[in-house]
């Protein structure tokens, strides 16, 4: 089960709150981890405004998807088509200006992605050679980024392949 299926099924408020609690509180426990000098209100605080600021962006960002793809059905819908690799019975125009959306989406994120965790694995190095965080953070930085992007870059990769596959079909079809 994924983000999409998830938010279609719940109200976008519940999946923003269970999203930034559950943010909220891997921060706090960082916080407390790496820095357990703070006095323990403050990292209790800073959780749950950054748990607070990240479910209303993640609220956000799902329903800008959803609203991109014409509404959390048809995301649903070309979600399930691209993981079977096989066209639904009928298609509509907004189930392929969906399916277009998301090869958009996929195109972006396969080189943008690897940009992003690339400039966390040296924000990571720079950690490392400064000090600013425990040492054992820093390597899990450094060695965790490089492994995150190529699994995105491999995870991106299939899903284009299957809308190539879905294109195909439908070129069949016509």
């Amino acid at each position: 089960m994924n983000v999409r299926e998830v938010s279609g099924r719940r109200p976008l408020l519940v999946v923003g709150l269970v999203s930034g609690g559950l943010f909220g509180v891997l921060m706090s426990l960082f916080t407390a981890l790496t820095s357990p000098e703070r006095n323990i209100g403050f990292v209790v605080i800073l959780g749950a405004v950054g748990g607070l600021l990240f479910g209303t962006a993640f609220a956000f960002i799902v329903a800008r998807q959803n609203r991109g793809m014409g509404g959390a059905s048809t995301a649903r819908a070309v979600q399930a088509a691209i993981s079977a690799r096989a066209l639904p019975p009928a298609i509509d125009e907004s189930w392929l200006s969906a399916l277009r959306y998301r090869k958009r989406q996929a195109t972006r994120y396969r080189w943008l992605n690897p940009l992003i965790f690339l400039f966390l694995t040296l924000l990571g190095v720079i950690s490392l050679a400064n000090s600013f965080v425990p040492d054992w953070l820093a390597w899990i930085e450094v060695i965790g980024f490089p492994v995150i992007a190529v699994i995105g870059v491999v995870q991106t990769s299939r899903e284009l392949a299957a809308i190539a596959e879905l294109e195909r079909q439908l070129t069949q079809r016509d």
